[in-house]
C-alpha cells in the first residue's frame, strides 16, 4: 500500500482519497494520477494508492477484492487516527 500526505501544518478536516487500479493492474499504473491529485489538491488530503489487489489477485472476485480494499482503508484510517489527523468515523458525504 502506498500512501502519501499532501503538505499541511494543521488540518481542520482530512479527506482520504482512495485510488484503485483496474484488472491486472499495479499502483504504478495510477502513480501519475496520485501525484497529479496530490499536487493539485495538496493540503487537507491524504492519498492511498492501493496495492492490495495487484496482478492476478484481481481475479479473486469483486467481493474478495472489495474486502481487501476495505481493510486497507480501515488500516489507513487507524494510522491517521494514531498520527492525530482529525476524522469523523462513519461519516460519508
Amino acid at each position: 500500500m502506498t500512501a502519501r500526505k499532501g503538505p499541511t501544518s494543521s488540518l481542520s478536516m482530512c479527506h482520504l482519497v482512495v485510488i484503485q487500479h483496474g484488472l491486472w493492474g499495479h499502483p504504478d499504473n495510477t502513480k501519475y494520477l496520485a501525484n497529479l491529485l496530490e499536487e493539485q489538491l495538496g493540503e487537507g488530503f491524504v492519498f492511498l494508492n492501493c496495492a492490495e489487489n495487484i496482478g492476478n489477485l484481481t481475479y479473486d472476485g469483486i467481493d474478495v477484492c472489495g474486502d481487501r480494499l476495505h481493510e486497507a482503508i480501515k488500516a489507513k484510517m487507524a494510522e491517521l487516527a494514531m498520527d492525530g489527523e482529525p476524522h469523523e468515523w462513519g461519516r460519508w458525504k
